[in-house]
């Protein structure tokens, strides 16, 4: 079962993302997150959050009493970790996180930190980028991209780390990812890269046009 979590923050183009995206079988929208879906022509199944982003309230009066959960402001949870915590109790088992580009450094690492935990977005879709989840054992292949196009791989998560790449212009197999390396601004030398993780957990940054598919 998918899941798409429309948050605050950078949007992307959702005609852009749609390809990426692909079928999504449920809707939530973390606060502001509302105003973004409607944007895009989907009324959420859900609404969460305390609503203090949320420019025009009224929004809330068109949608039905017992699709919003309304939460005060002083909680222990970002509306997001709302969002992420009703998926999980619907036995919502792939999340599709779309929004949270730019805006406060804080709430951008709110949102990287969620992918340290095992209950995660398999893909987070920003306003300029399609950052992918590669779990360990886990693999991505990305087509279509362009030569200036850049691709960035982070280790997140526990220890060891160890990933295998090809058709990237700086190889990454072997590298001490451990002790704090990264791959930044990477690039494609055909068009076309896989990168396969053998230990631990991986994200994968990439252009928003670009095809991916995990496996």
């Amino acid at each position: 079962m998918r899941a798409l979590i429309f948050t605050g923050g950078g949007q992307p183009f959702f005609e852009k993302a749609r390809p990426v995206i692909g079928f999504w079988d449920f809707v939530v929208a973390a606060d502001s997150g509302l105003e973004y879906a409607l944007d895009a022509g989907i009324t959420p199944d859900l609404v969460v959050g305390d609503m203090d982003s949320l420019r025009n309230p009224d929004l809330l009066l068109a949608l039905p009493r017992d699709r919003i959960c309304l939460y005060p402001r002083d909680k222990d949870y970002s509306d997001t970790d709302l969002a992420f915590l009703a998926c999980r109790e619907r036995g919502v088992d792939d999340i599709v996180l779309i929004g949270g580009g730019g805006g406060r450094i804080d709430h951008f690492m709110a949102l990287q930190s969620l992918f340290v935990h095992d209950y995660c977005p398999s893909l987070w879709i920003t306003d300029e980028n399609i950052t992918a989840f590669i779990n360990d054992g886990a693999s991505l292949r990305v087509e279509g991209l362009a030569p200036e196009d850049a691709v960035s791989l982070f280790p997140v998560g526990k220890s060891p780390h160890r990933v295998r790449g090809d058709g990237l212009f700086w190889g990454i197999d072997g590298l001490s990812w451990d002790q704090g390396l990264y791959s930044l601004s990477n690039r494609s030398v055909s068009g076309e890269i896989r990168v396969a993780s053998e230990a631990g957990r991986f994200l994968c940054v990439l252009p928003l046009r670009t095809e991916l598919t995990l496996g």
